[in-house]
C-alpha cells in the first residue's frame, strides 16, 4: 500500500532573521530497506531538513541505518522508536547544511527484518538557516495508548519548528496544534494497516513553544512516536 502523509508548511513569521521554506518534496513511501527520493533543490537553499516516518511489523528491533543527500551523510537531530509487541514506529528529523543544489537523490536506509512496513521521508528545503549549530532544541515522546502528544522546545527564539508523528493504527483524524494557535487537521484513511504523518510550523516566539498532535483514530494505537526540532535562523 502506498500512503502519502499530509503535510503543512506555512510562511514563517519574521523576528530578526527568519527561515524561509523554499519547497518540499512529494512524500514518497518505500516498502524496502532502501528508499530513494529524487528532488530538485533550489540554488537558494542553504539547508535541507528531512523527516523520516516509518512503521514496521517485525520480530527484530528496526533502526534507521543512514540518511544521505547526494551521497553525503545527514545529521540526526532527533529520533525515537515506539513499540508494542511486534509493531514498531520511528519518527526522526535529519539536517544538512550547505547541501548540493540541483537534482540530487535522498537515500534512506533502514535495518528492519520486517515482513510488512513503510518508510516515508520528505525533504524540506530552507534558506536563512544559521551557519552552524542549527538545532536549537529538540523533544520526543512515545505515546502508545495516549492520543495526545505535546512537545515543547523552550528557549528557541527565532527558529522554525518541525514536527512529525508516526503511528500504527486504523483510519481517523490527525490534528496538530502549533504554538497553541494554529490547528492543522487532515482526514486519514489507511485501511487499518498503518500510517505515517508529519506537520510543520513556522512560528517564531520567544521562550517555550509547544507542538501538540491528537489522533482520534478508528482503531487502538499499538505503537506511536513523535518528534519536534527547532532549527535556528541566521
Amino acid at each position: 500500500m502506498i500512503f502519502n502523509p499530509p503535510m503543512y508548511f506555512p510562511t514563517p513569521a519574521a523576528a530578526g532573521g527568519s527561515v524561509t521554506v523554499l519547497g518540499t518534496s512529494t512524500p514518497t513511501t518505500g516498502t524496502t530497506d532502501t528508499t530513494t527520493v529524487s528532488y530538485n533543490l533550489s540554488a537558494s537553499s542553504n539547508c535541507i531538513v528531512v523527516t523520516v516516518n516509518c512503521w514496521f511489523f517485525t520480530f527484530s528491533t528496526p533502526s534507521i541505518s543512514s540518511v544521505t543527500w547526494n551521497g553525503v551523510s545527514m545529521s540526526s537531530a532527533v529520533s525515537i522508536l515506539g513499540q508494542n509487541s511486534s509493531f514498531y514506529v520511528i519518527s526522526a528529523i535529519y539536517t544538512l547544511l550547505s547541501p548540493t543544489t540541483g537534482t540530487q537523490n535522498l537515500v534512506v536506509t533502514v535495518s528492519s527484518g520486517a515482513t510488512n512496513y513503510q518508510i516515508t521521508p520528505q525533504i524540506l528545503a530552507l534558506s536563512g538557516v544559521a551557519a552552524s549549530s542549527i538545532v536549537a532544541a529538540t523533544n520526543s515522546a512515545n505515546a502508545s495508548g495516549n492520543d495526545t502528544v505535546s512537545l515543547s522546545t523552550s528557549s528557541a527564539t527565532n527558529a522554525i519548528r518541525i514536527g512529525a508523528r508516526s503511528l500504527y493504527d486504523g483510519s481517523g483524524t490527525l490534528s496538530f496544534t502549533a504554538g497553541g494557535s494554529t490547528t492543522i487537521s487532515e482526514n486519514i484513511a489507511n485501511n487499518g494497516v498503518g500510517g505515517t504523518f508529519g506537520a510543520y510550523s513556522s512560528s517564531s516566539p520567544s521562550g517555550s513553544f509547544t507542538l501538540s498532535s491528537t489522533w482520534a483514530g478508528g482503531g487502538t494505537e499499538s505503537a506511536d512516536a513523535a518528534v519536534v526540532a527547532a532549527i535556528k535562523a541566521a
